[in-house]
């Protein structure tokens, strides 16, 4: 059963994740079995990686995420930011944090900077502040979402200036935010930004603003 969840060529993510949630049905100690086989020494990875991303779409119980945490010493970055992204839902307050708040990958660090957002750190608004002038876009969107979410004023620029950006990267971490927030007072500068773009980014403009109106 593990080597057919984990074979890319058997399944798609989303059919393991969908099989892993049938086996939940079967076995409520399901999620530890699948946790134990993504921290086995023995798993290559590619499976570590797979099993990591079955985990990140099923249901687990917080003491299985948990179990995870060592996997933030992992050299792969793409295992650091899966185990960060899990732990970011039920553990924002604990000792993997601060690492990950430094980690060299991008996706890491946003996933950590997302826990920030909703730990009880005293810390947390200048953390929040620091990562947003990070050189990553992801990052900067999540410390400008979280700093939003605690009634910060200095997000506001900052996210009318990825609204204003030439590059389409930032513009659309912008419309995250405004689609995330559903705060109106961006309403006339993303109408004005239909015109402006095609396509997906004309797409993400029309689902921001349908945002700001529910």
């Amino acid at each position: 059963f593990r080597w057919f969840l984990s074979s890319s060529s058997k399944l798609t993510i989303a059919e393991s994740a969908m099989l892993a949630n049938l086996a939940f049905r079967v076995d409520p100690d399901f999620d530890w079995q699948l946790a134990s086989w993504a921290t086995d020494s023995q798993s290559g990875t590619a499976e570590q990686e797979r099993l990591l991303t079955i985990l990140c779409q099923v249901q687990l119980r917080p003491e299985v995420v948990r179990s995870l945490a060592g996997l933030m010493d992992s050299e792969n970055a793409r295992v650091r930011s899966r185990v960060a992204f899990l732990l970011t839902g039920v553990d924002p307050d604990g000792p993997w944090l601060d690492r990950a708040l430094r980690d060299g990958d991008a996706r890491t660090r946003a996933n950590a900077i997302e826990a920030v957002a909703r730990s009880k750190r005293t810390d947390a608004v200048g953390l929040l502040e620091a990562a947003a002038q990070d050189p990553h876009h992801r990052v900067r969107g999540n410390a400008l979402w979280g700093l939003y979410r605690r009634g910060q004023v200095s997000s506001l620029g900052p996210t009318e200036k990825l609204l204003r950006s030439e590059d389409p990267i930032e513009r659309r971490a912008g419309l995250w935010l405004v689609e995330t927030t559903g705060d109106p007072r961006w309403s006339c500068q993303v109408a004005g930004m239909i015109a402006r773009n095609e396509g997906e980014g004309r797409r993400r403009c029309l689902k921001a603003l349908a945002a700001m109106r529910q």
